[in-house]
């Protein structure tokens, strides 16, 4: 169990009580199934970007390639989740679930490369992330793109949600879209370099919850791509839902670590904030957060009939975070 501290403890109590934690039988079901697509992406993720390089960098970098598995996986599901209220078709969802887990697993790998960077050198430079953005019209495949043998895992891996972005059948038609969805890349970029620039202390609350936020609102903008339906106030509204999703996972994730935090002097957000006075008071909070968001996207998905581990995935990857 990971609820190691008393402010992780209580968060799990409060978010029972607003029901956004599944039952035992259904956290065992989306487990499963989360495990099953995972796999799945894993091994499309692989033969795309090359067998070879997948491996090299696994090993050169001592990544566990298992524990991906569940990212891609949860990663997939959550994209549904965020993407609902567009009402997309099932064949939509799977296009956008696999870069939704794509998404993940990039965010992962390069959250952990740059953790383990002795001296401050991000895993991708900042011209090759501004190359990668921009020249997504010159090639149409990975092949095209890396010459076999070439360069490592990550730079390959963005090429290839790029490519796939720029395969959604209304890229073109929505152009301020793109340009915000490269905003909030680069956005996050930044935010996830200045977590091991600066000295924790000089880390403020707002770069931690962009570092959270951004990847839910990514994964979330690329299901505009996917819909032929557009319309201003849902967009509006999905923008700012999608921030609020991910400050309110970034307030999991800082609770899930706190106690790990604290003992390796890493930022979080409530380091200096939460004591056994006002953890009571946070706990609610952050529950009470989550389960207006959740109402929301209740209130937008209506009628629409959704697969049992998509309206089960929320309740569930908090279970698996804090529990």
């Amino acid at each position: 169990m990971r609820h190691e501290n008393s402010f992780s403890s209580n968060l799990i109590h409060e978010l029972k009580d607003v029901e956004l934690l599944p039952s035992y039988d259904e956290f065992t079901s989306v487990s499963r199934a989360v495990i099953l697509r995972g796999r799945k992406e894993l091994t499309s993720f692989r033969k795309e970007t090359g067998n070879l390089i997948w491996w090299k960098e696994f090993v050169r970098s001592g990544q566990w390639y298992f524990s991906y598995i569940g990212i891609a996986g949860w990663g997939y599901y959550l994209s549904s989740y965020f993407n609902a209220p567009l009402h997309l078709s099932p064949a939509q969802n799977e296009t956008i679930g696999h870069l939704g887990a794509l998404c993940s697993v990039i965010v992962t790998l390069y959250d952990s490369l740059i953790d383990k960077s002795i001296s401050f050198h991000p895993p991708i430079p900042p011209d090759q992330l501004h190359n990668l953005l921009s020249t997504h019209q010159v090639f149409h495949s990975i092949g095209e793109k890396f010459a076999s043998g070439s360069n490592q895992l990550l730079p390959r891996l963005i090429a290839l949600f790029i490519l796939g972005i720029h395969q959604l059948p209304f890229v073109e038609q929505r152009p301020n879209i793109l340009s915000l969805l490269e905003k909030c890349i680069l956005k996050m970029y930044e935010a996830e370099n200045k977590t091991v620039m600066y000295m924790p202390q000089d880390i403020n609350k707002s770069i931690l919850i962009r570092k959270s936020a951004y990847p839910f609102v990514i994964m979330g903008l690329i299901g505009w791509f996917a819909s032929s339906y557009f319309e201003q106030g849902l967009f509006d509204w999905h923008l700012r839902w999608l921030y609020n999703m991910g400050s309110f996972f970034s307030f999991i994730d800082d609770t899930a670590d706190l106690h790990s935090d604290r003992r390796r002097g890493s930022p979080n957000l409530f380091i200096d904030h939460v004591d056994t006075a006002n953890q009571f008071d946070w706990a609610k909070k952050i529950a009470c957060k989550g389960m207006l968001l959740h109402s929301e996207w209740k209130q937008k998905v209506a009628d629409h009939r959704l697969p049992f581990n998509v309206s089960m995935v929320l309740s569930s990857s908090l279970a698996s975070w804090l529990m």
